[in-house]
Protein backbone atom coordinates (compact mmCIF):
# COMPACT_ATOMS: atom_id res chain seq x y z
CA UNK A 1 0.00 0.00 0.00
CA UNK A 2 2.72 2.52 0.97
CA UNK A 3 4.80 1.49 -2.03
CA UNK A 4 1.96 2.27 -4.42
CA UNK A 5 1.23 5.59 -2.69
CA UNK A 6 4.87 6.65 -2.84
CA UNK A 7 5.14 5.72 -6.52
CA UNK A 8 1.98 7.73 -7.25
CA UNK A 9 3.43 10.76 -5.44
CA UNK A 10 6.55 10.49 -7.58
CA UNK A 11 4.52 10.08 -10.77
CA UNK A 12 2.53 13.21 -10.00
CA UNK A 13 5.66 15.21 -9.16
CA UNK A 14 7.70 14.23 -12.22
CA UNK A 15 9.54 17.23 -13.61
CA UNK A 16 11.41 17.71 -16.87
CA UNK A 17 15.16 17.48 -16.69
CA UNK A 18 17.30 20.60 -16.60
CA UNK A 19 19.25 20.51 -19.87
CA UNK A 20 22.96 21.15 -19.66
CA UNK A 21 23.28 22.58 -23.17
CA UNK A 22 21.07 25.61 -22.75
CA UNK A 23 21.49 29.08 -21.34
CA UNK A 24 21.75 29.71 -17.59
CA UNK A 25 18.45 31.64 -17.43
CA UNK A 26 16.54 28.73 -18.95
CA UNK A 27 18.29 26.30 -16.62
CA UNK A 28 17.36 28.49 -13.66
CA UNK A 29 13.71 28.68 -14.74
CA UNK A 30 13.46 24.92 -15.16
CA UNK A 31 15.24 24.52 -11.82
CA UNK A 32 12.68 26.82 -10.23
CA UNK A 33 9.83 24.66 -11.52
CA UNK A 34 11.59 21.53 -10.27
CA UNK A 35 12.21 23.10 -6.85
CA UNK A 36 8.51 23.76 -6.30
CA UNK A 37 7.41 20.30 -7.38
CA UNK A 38 10.19 18.47 -5.57
CA UNK A 39 9.53 20.39 -2.36
CA UNK A 40 5.90 19.27 -2.47
CA UNK A 41 7.03 15.73 -3.32
CA UNK A 42 9.29 15.56 -0.25
CA UNK A 43 6.46 16.84 1.95
CA UNK A 44 4.03 14.25 0.55
CA UNK A 45 6.52 11.40 0.90
CA UNK A 46 7.23 12.36 4.52
CA UNK A 47 3.49 12.41 5.22
CA UNK A 48 3.34 8.70 4.40
CA UNK A 49 5.22 8.04 7.66
CA UNK A 50 6.97 5.05 6.10
CA UNK A 51 9.97 4.47 8.34
CA UNK A 52 12.01 2.59 5.73
CA UNK A 53 11.59 5.52 3.33
CA UNK A 54 12.64 8.22 5.80
CA UNK A 55 16.38 7.93 5.13
CA UNK A 56 15.88 8.09 1.37
CA UNK A 57 13.60 11.11 1.66
CA UNK A 58 16.18 12.81 3.89
CA UNK A 59 18.72 12.47 1.06
CA UNK A 60 16.18 13.88 -1.40
CA UNK A 61 15.41 16.78 0.96
CA UNK A 62 19.15 17.50 1.29
CA UNK A 63 19.29 18.05 -2.47
CA UNK A 64 16.78 20.90 -2.42
CA UNK A 65 18.97 23.62 -0.84
CA UNK A 66 21.51 23.00 -3.61
CA UNK A 67 18.82 23.34 -6.25
CA UNK A 68 17.60 26.52 -4.58
CA UNK A 69 21.12 27.99 -4.60
CA UNK A 70 21.44 27.07 -8.28
CA UNK A 71 18.14 28.81 -9.05
CA UNK A 72 19.09 31.93 -7.08
CA UNK A 73 22.37 32.14 -8.98
CA UNK A 74 20.30 32.21 -12.19
CA UNK A 75 21.91 28.97 -13.30
CA UNK A 76 25.50 30.02 -12.78
CA UNK A 77 26.41 28.08 -9.61
CA UNK A 78 27.78 24.99 -11.29
CA UNK A 79 28.99 23.43 -8.02
CA UNK A 80 25.47 23.63 -6.56
CA UNK A 81 24.11 21.92 -9.65
CA UNK A 82 26.65 19.12 -9.31
CA UNK A 83 25.88 18.70 -5.59
CA UNK A 84 22.15 18.60 -6.36
CA UNK A 85 22.73 15.95 -9.03
CA UNK A 86 24.81 13.90 -6.59
CA UNK A 87 22.07 13.89 -3.97
CA UNK A 88 19.50 12.93 -6.60
CA UNK A 89 21.62 9.99 -7.69
CA UNK A 90 21.75 8.81 -4.07
CA UNK A 91 17.97 9.30 -3.74
CA UNK A 92 17.40 7.27 -6.91
CA UNK A 93 19.48 4.40 -5.57
CA UNK A 94 17.72 4.35 -2.23
CA UNK A 95 14.28 4.61 -3.83
CA UNK A 96 15.12 1.77 -6.20
CA UNK A 97 16.32 -0.38 -3.29
CA UNK A 98 12.88 0.03 -1.71
CA UNK A 99 11.17 -0.96 -4.97
CA UNK A 100 10.03 2.54 -5.87
CA UNK A 101 10.35 2.28 -9.63
CA UNK A 102 8.75 5.62 -10.46
CA UNK A 103 10.64 7.49 -7.75
CA UNK A 104 13.91 6.19 -9.10
CA UNK A 105 13.22 7.16 -12.72
CA UNK A 106 10.97 10.21 -13.14
CA UNK A 107 12.39 13.69 -13.42
CA UNK A 108 16.03 12.80 -13.16
CA UNK A 109 17.20 13.02 -16.76
CA UNK A 110 19.65 15.84 -16.20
Amino acid sequence: MLLAQADQICRNAGVPGIPVRTGPNRQARLGELALGKEGREVTALRALRWRELDGAVAVFAAALPHLEAFVHSRGRARRERLDYDGFLTRWQGRAAALGLDLCSRFGFAY
